[in-house]
């Protein structure tokens, strides 16, 4: 199959799990089309198993879950990228790679990834930890490999596993991020797409990614399906302000709250996360500092010692 082919059935796949995604649409990220409206566009919305949520470490329960094998993450062989600007994020298109492992039933095939970002580099992320937001989130789309394609597996509980890895401020960048940016100035306008160079998709990730969160979810833009399995990665990946910056420069068709069309703040707001279970397959608080309480009962002690001594 040629890369005419190869970016089509992709772009087409992409369609249908986001139908509003491509060109004008209904809901945005400002004003009446933003994130508190979208339950008008799609109920599920409003529903109750939404993303994204803010992290609680010490909320997690543990879980034996064995760490990702990403396959086809570490060869150009074969591979045709294509990043389209979609009118509200920049995506990825065209891996041929799976992610099997992280305790997933089953395999999952790569469909694409992308980015959400943030105004500044103090926001950007649609996870939060701790409510401390990233300067940007990278999330990698994959659906149950028994489905018949995307579209398939986004009408299925198991169907859809997410992948997501926050960007932190550095002197220097990850690799592969700068191969991204290249690419950025050729989608400046909505609704247009530029082949990227191949190269190895692990160049995009973080050099060890073993531990991660775990949670059940939805997609974060509409329609918001609650079919994700999601796994949120603690450990982050370097970018510069000045990439960041790039980024912004991305025009969407929805008009911001600074009156132009430059993209950005294009996060979800974090939902409830309700009766749903936090699992982390380490252990996010080891190393933590004492509580206050444990500290006041330690200098109790301490001075009960001390009273005693002398």
């Amino acid at each position: 199959m040629d890369f005419l082919k190869v970016f089509a059935v992709a772009l087409v796949a992409f369609v249908q799990l986001f139908p509003s995604a491509i060109g004008a649409s209904s809901w945005g990220y400002f004003g009446s089309d933003g994130p508190s409206h979208w339950a008008d566009v799609s109920a599920t919305c409003g529903m109750s198993s939404q993303s994204p949520i803010n992290i609680i470490p010490t909320d997690t329960l543990m879980s034996s879950m064995d760490a990702f094998t990403l396959t086809k993450f570490d060869t150009t062989t074969g591979l045709s990228l294509n990043i389209v600007n979609n009118g509200h994020t920049g995506i990825l298109l065209g891996q041929r790679s799976k992610c099997p492992g992280g305790g997933l039933t089953g395999d999952y095939n790569t469909a694409q990834l992308h980015f959400h970002w943030g105004k500044t580099d103090a926001e950007g992320s649609e996870h939060t930890v701790d409510g401390t937001r990233f300067p940007m989130e990278m999330h990698i789309v994959n659906y149950k490999s028994s489905y018949a394609s995307v579209s398939d597996a986004a009408g299925h509980s198991d169907g859809l596993a997410v992948l997501g890895f926050f960007f932190e401020i550095g002197d220097t960048s990850h690799p592969g991020i700068q191969k991204i940016v290249d690419a950025l100035s050729s989608i400046t306008v909505s609704g247009s797409n530029t082949t990227v160079t191949a190269f190895n998709l692990n160049e995009l990730l973080p050099s060890s990614f073993s531990e991660f969160y775990r949670y059940s979810g939805s997609l974060t833009t509409p329609t918001c399906n609650e079919v994700v399995t999601w796994s949120v990665f603690p450990q982050t990946i370097k970018i510069t302000s000045t990439q960041m910056d790039v980024f912004r420069t991305l025009q969407s068709e929805e008009q911001n709250d600074d009156g132009n069309h430059n993209m950005f703040n294009n996060y979800r707001p974090v939902q409830a996360m309700g009766s749903r279970k936090l699992y982390a397959n380490f252990n996010p608080n080891a190393g933590a500092r004492p509580s206050v309480h444990l500290s006041l009962s330690l200098l109790a002690l301490l001075s009960c010692i001390l009273s005693r001594m002398f």
